[in-house]
């Protein structure tokens, strides 16, 4: 991939020297961090090489630190990190544990607005009205909070930065920010969509957030709109009073309310750019896992194009695209240090190398250093390279090791499950947006459970999906076949289908309602339990 050396930015100009920049991160943050109790501890201050630095510090999972974590939360300082932290950071605890990542304000400074800046350079986003679907929870007047979720700490630091302007969103501050409870925020952000018909592009943190909000447009927009003509905000609807007030002043005309509910009764096909004809972009971070959201999704926006903004985690901010509907992202090299280790068969033990050292076409386990006190630390996430920008590698994000089902040592990962569904609905003419999996060990040999979200399924259709389910997954996982037609050590998989918004019910059970919105795909134990509970039970 060739250099934009028009463009002149700073991700550019590193390009062109990769591997003194890679080189220069590390150095500096070993050489700042050497009188940290870790540093002193694994010698920072004797390394000079990455190979010094291979041979001294371990890698690391986020257990191997949490008792210093824990610490720098109560207060101790230069435990981890020389840098002042400015929040923890609370994941969402996709695979289980909650944790608390330290950042730091140098983190932060680090990060800058890189990854708004390019984006809008791919989207083309100069001008015009943005549709932001999260409501982040800061309070950017306030001090800042000792916990936070990444995305409300990113745009509030890239607010503090001067680089923010939240008059360009729809609802301004008032909107983009806020502290109060606003459970009723998707009839917010649809109540202002619909008066502003000059947006240009809708984004959230998640593809999966644009699923429900035009989910909620077509199953409530009679009522949302009969709000509007009224100037009013519906009884019981939980917003915040400052929300409420300004839904309240937006301008409306006759004419927009009537275009508004001639356009929704001719259906939501490609709706989007009916509602929005300067729409031209749908900005948000899908990837391999998260497919059947925006198969699905593509039916309100039509051909609207993605740009999948980020790869990202609460540890590091690690690539951005650098084109519309790629899911492949260049390292942002300035963020962190990141080695990478072969990953595959026969790559046991081999050694980890630089980022300017990775191979087109190999897999490869991430490894971060960042600025903000974790060292040779593991996320678990698989990566392909698929080619270079200049001197930095090129990725796509493949799986995380702990986002499996692995009953008898077959090993299959989130990714080819979401395939499976894909091929699964295409057979049974089924829409199978929602849906997770669970491994069952409740009986021997152990099989995988599949929950679907169908409310019309019959008796029937339970032992023909999972008859089909287990056919796709044999041909999708050739050790899956093995184990399940030759070796008979797992057993055909079960399909339970359940009612819709069961799995909303899940994730309100589960508490994980209260950051950005991501799609469950690995249940175990209460989980399973719970959604067996809500199976459909219709009559053939």
């Amino acid at each position: 991939m060739i250099v934009n050396t028009k463009r002149n930015d700073e991700l550019d100009r590193d390009a062109l020297k990769g591997r003194e920049t890679i080189l220069s991160v590390f150095h500096t943050i070993v050489e700042e961090n050497s009188g940290t109790e870790y540093g002193r501890r694994y010698g920072f201050k004797d390394i000079k090489t990455y190979e010094d630095y291979k041979r001294a510090v371990p890698l690391i999972e986020y257990e191997d630190v949490q008792e210093e974590v824990e610490r720098m939360y109560q207060g101790e300082e230069n435990v981890l990190t020389a840098y002042k932290v400015k929040h923890f950071l609370l994941t969402t605890g996709t695979t289980g544990l909650r944790k608390r990542i330290p950042e730091t304000y140098r983190a932060f400074l680090q990060y800058n607005n890189t990854t708004d800046r390019l984006n809008d350079d791919v989207a083309g986003l100069k001008e015009g009205m943005r549709l932001l679907l999260p409501i982040f929870r800061t309070d950017i007047h306030g001090e800042p909070e000792k916990e936070v979720y990444l995305t409300a700490a990113y745009y509030r630091n890239v607010y503090e930065m001067g680089f923010l302007d939240p008059d360009r969103y729809v609802g301004g501050e008032t909107m983009f920010f806020n502290t109060g409870q606003a459970e009723d925020f998707l009839y917010a952000k649809l109540y202002a969509g619909l008066l502003t018909e000059e947006i240009v592009s809708v984004e959230s943190t998640f593809l999966y957030d644009q699923l429900m909000f035009f989910d909620y447009l077509e199953k409530n927009w009679q009522q949302v709109l009969s709000d509007i003509e009224k100037g009013q905000v519906g009884e019981g609807i939980r917003l915040p009073d400052d929300i409420k007030d300004t839904l309240k002043r937006l301008p409306r005309s006759e004419e927009r309310i009537r275009d508004i509910e001639k356009i929704c009764r001719e259906g939501f096909d490609g709706i989007a750019r009916r509602l929005w004809p300067s729409l031209h972009v749908s900005l948000g971070i899908s990837g391999k896992g998260f497919q059947s959201e925006e198969q699905t999704l593509r039916r309100y926006l039509g051909d609207i194009p993605f740009c999948y903004y980020s790869y990202a985690c609460s540890e590091c901010n690690i690539g951005v695209p650098m084109a519309l509907e790629s899911y492949e992202y260049v390292l942002l090299p300035r963020c962190g240090f990141f080695e990478f280790r072969p990953f595959g068969k026969g790559e046991a033990g081999k050694e980890p190398v630089l980022a300017c050292d990775v191979q087109v076409g190999e897999k490869y386990e991430l490894i971060i250093t960042n600025w903000s006190g974790l060292y040779r630390y593991c996320p678990n996430d698989i990566v392909e390279i698929t080619d270079f920008y200049g001197e930095l590698p090129v990725m796509k994000f493949l799986f995380r090791k702990d986002q499996l089902i692995s009953i008898a040592g077959e090993k299959t990962d989130v990714s080819t499950l979401e395939r499976a569904v894909l091929s699964l609905e295409e057979e049974l003419s089924r829409n199978c947006r929602e849906f997770c999996f669970a491994p069952d060990l409740s009986r021997l040999p152990g099989r995988y459970l599949c929950f679907i979200e169908d409310e019309a399924a019959l008796p029937g259709d339970k032992a023909d999906a999972g008859a089909r389910l287990d056919r796709i997954l044999m041909s999708l996982n050739a050790d899956y076949e093995d184990l399940r037609r030759n070796l008979h050590q797992i057993d055909a998989p079960e399909v339970i289908f359940l009612g819709d918004g069961s799995m909303s019910k899940l994730r309100i059970k589960l508490k994980k309602t209260d950051g950005h919105r991501k799609p469950i795909r690995l249940i175990d134990g209460d989980s399973v339990r719970y959604l067996r509970s809500l199976e459909v039970k219709n009559e053939a």
